[in-house]
Order: C-alpha cells, then structure tokens, then sequence
C-alpha cells in the first residue's frame, strides 16, 4: 500500500487535444449520477472554454437546493 501511496500520480496539465462530444457525454453522465453522502441533489456543467471565454476547461459543480 505505501508504494503505491508513494507512486501516486496527480496530472494537472493537459495537452491542447480536444475531448470528443461523445467523452463529453460520458464525462457529464457519469458526474451528474453521483451520490453524494448527503444525497443533496447535484448538476455538474462542462464548459467549453473556447464558447465561454476561460482560460482553461472549467467543470462547474453548482448546489441545485434553495
């Protein structure tokens, strides 16, 4: 357990590949069925930088309960 601890890899920087429309769905899909442990109702955005003007890819998580 510790090597792997010890080997464990947080990639943080990305190539300008373009993901494809259908790794955009499965990306959304599977964000937006997640159970959180409070089961407080969740909606995750991805945002194109291009179309939105940022800097870099942006996923937003936004809180959907008043």
């Amino acid at each position: 357990m510790m090597q792997i601890i010890k080997t464990r890899k947080s990639v943080r920087t990305f190539n300008d590949e373009k993901l494809s429309k259908e790794d955009i769905e499965d990306i959304s899909s599977f964000a937006n069925g997640i159970r959180n442990p409070y089961d407080i109702p969740m909606e995750f955005t991805i945002l194109n930088s291009e179309e939105y003007g940022l800097s870099s890819p942006v996923i937003e998580a936004r809180n959907t309960t008043l």
